[in-house]
């Protein structure tokens, strides 16, 4: 009987140290094979650990990129977050575990929310090397399904459910050229590459994710130089324009969205003047002031319309007052923020904040 409530103690302490060890991962997949067991605790570690931390664990040529995991330029929690922050606010279930070969594998972890929610669903390839695991992201080997096009300035990447012509192609490589005479006159033109996706679930796979609630219709990987969108259309001049501006530090949403809008449009089948019309009739409804809308404190889980715009608004106001040169040195200036554009844009105007907000909204109203 000793022997027996001896094993069982002991039983208790070992269930308990795997669940302290897991931290909210769990598995539902046989963990018995060692290659298998290797990557699970990978996978738990890399979860147990903060933003500085997690940069380990991924591949080695990740390891100068500030955006080594695709995953945050589609999911805000991961972009926010850091993995031991999202291991402790949810549950991680390991669902998939599969050996490709001797030292390539992928995994999916499904997040649900504390409540029970499922959130998402990410996929990652772990790749050993030397004897050490790491993280590697979907796109690159996503490659082979997608048709490689390329013209002048841009590289295409195509997906195989995808029909696009050579001329549509060409297109939209002179709007790049174009877009570059306008915005960085004189600057040499880099080539681009471009993931052109059939549906946003072929988009979020590229992003690290096989399931995902949420809705953006295309990114743009500033460090990496390229862009993905699931447009039938190859010219996205949104994201192109992103793509000439480039990276700069601590980016604001304003200017980091607001140019790509008053240049690009919100999309390729929403215009900046299309997104004006849309924010004089939510002012004309009393929907949204300028205060709510500048700190984006409108709900747009599916229409980023009105938060887009007022940014390209601010924009339009700085170009005219200032001229483009300005507007693209607050652009790359690491001191601007969203938080302190309002008050330098009066400072430089001679005004108060609130005549400052009076001058920009006039422009929301012209026709």
């Amino acid at each position: 009987m000793r022997k027996i409530l001896l094993f069982l103690f002991w039983n208790i302490i070992l269930l308990c140290g795997n669940y302290l060890k897991a931290q909210n991962v769990y598995e539902v997949i046989d963990s018995t094979d060692i290659k298998i067991e290797a990557r699970i605790n990978f996978i738990r570690n890399y979860f147990a650990g903060d933003r500085e931390q997690a940069k380990e664990f991924w591949h080695p040529k990740y390891q100068q990129k500030k955006d080594y995991n695709y995953a945050v330029f589609i999911d805000a929690v991961s972009r926010n977050f850091s993995p031991k922050d999202i291991r402790k606010n949810n549950k991680l279930l390991i669902s998939e575990l599969e050996m490709l070969n001797d030292t390539l594998s992928y995994c999916k972890i499904e997040v649900f929310t504390l409540d029970g929610l499922h959130y998402l669903t990410y996929k990652y390839f772990i790749i050993d090397i030397n004897g050490k695991l790491f993280f590697d992201n979907c796109l690159p080997y996503e490659l082979s399904r997608f048709q490689n096009v390329p013209t002048e300035y841009l590289d295409f990447y195509i997906s195989p459910y995808h029909t696009i012509s050579r001329s549509a192609l060409t297109s939209a490589s002179k709007t790049v050229d174009s877009l570059y005479n306008v915005l960085r006159p004189g600057q040499n033109k880099e080539k681009f590459k471009i993931f052109m996706c059939s549906n946003i679930e072929e988009m979020d796979i590229l992003s690290n994710m096989t399931k995902y609630y949420g809705y953006v219709g295309g990114f743009t990987n500033m460090e990496e130089k390229y862009a993905v969108y699931a447009y039938d259309s190859p010219i996205h001049k949104h994201e192109f324009v992103h793509l000439i501006l480039g990276k700069r530090s601590g980016m604001g949403y304003i200017l980091g969205e607001g140019i790509p809008t008053l240049y690009g449009g919100v999309s390729p089948q929403i215009s900046y003047y299309e997104g004006r019309m849309e924010l004089q009739e939510g002012y004309r409804k009393a929907l949204y002031n300028f205060e709510k809308l500048y700190n984006r404190e409108i709900s747009n889980a599916k229409n980023n319309v009105p938060s887009y715009t007022i940014a390209a608004v601010v924009c339009e106001y700085i170009r005219r007052k200032f001229g483009l040169d300005e507007l693209l040195a607050l652009y790359y200036n690491p001191n601007i923020n969203d938080d302190n554009l309002l008050v330098e844009l009066a400072r430089k105007s001679l005004i108060t904040k609130e005549r400052l907000i009076d001058e920009i909204e006039v422009i929301i109203f012209e026709k």
